[in-house]
């Protein structure tokens, strides 16, 4: 049963449609998009950036991130979450690999920057292995998801990082984007979701789920 007033919403791509986007959250005291926002950024006006963020991908314009933008990695407390099985604090890592990117015009629907360095990625597990994070979203995923997710293509390097940090740590839950539908297990101990394009997770405020995904362009798969 859907809760009332979701606390923490965390929502798919979105590939600009960002009035769609704008209806999923505006609800929620709080909400994290994770990933392929899109290029344009005025609508979000609507929303308190303090609230409401948004975590980079591989479609996003980083010529113009606005202050709703989470940073490259780091940690992002939920305000007034009162978790029971978490620590409230959520680990992020923006950025995928574009296998669409020699169609695209550098700087206007495609950023080099897309994926973090070698450098930033070094520095993004040395702090996910002092951290040990409870709660974890990214853009893509680790690369040992693949299997579950239909991927035939190569692990790239976002990818790689993110296999390393699981691999130094597991967390109990990780949501991430980026393959464009709704996706859920639970393996060793970490319940890994991919939420869907233009769907939504609702949360309530001790960071419990909610019965299931609402929206989506595809029907949810567990």
């Amino acid at each position: 049963m859907p809760i009332s007033r979701p606390w923490l919403t965390l929502v798919g791509d979105v590939h600009s449609n960002v009035a769609d986007y704008i209806r999923l959250v505006k609800d929620s005291e709080y909400s994290i998009q994770l990933g392929d926002l899109g290029f344009d950024y005025s609508p979000l006006e609507q929303l308190d950036p303090a609230r409401h963020r948004f975590l980079p991908g591989n479609h996003d314009n980083y010529a113009a991130l606005p202050p709703h933008a989470l940073g490259d990695f780091g940690v992002w407390r939920i305000a007034g979450a009162e978790p029971e099985d978490l620590s409230g604090e959520v680990f992020f890592v923006r950025g995928a690999l574009s296998i669409d990117r020699f169609s695209r015009t550098e700087n206007v629907d495609w950023f080099a920057q897309e994926e973090l360095s070698d450098e930033q990625f070094a520095l993004a597990i040395e702090l996910y292995a002092s951290v040990k994070p409870d709660f974890v979203i990214s853009h893509d995923g680790p690369s040992s998801l693949f299997p579950y997710l239909a991927c035939c293509r190569s692990a790239a390097r976002t990818n790689n990082g993110l296999q390393r940090m699981l691999e130094i740590h597991r967390p109990k839950r990780w949501f991430f984007a980026h393959h464009h539908y709704t996706w859920g297990k639970e393996i060793d101990g970490t319940l890994f979701m991919c939420v869907g394009e233009l769907a939504a997770v609702d949360m309530d405020k001790k960071l419990r789920l909610a019965a299931g995904p609402r929206g989506g362009r595809a029907p949810p798969i567990f």
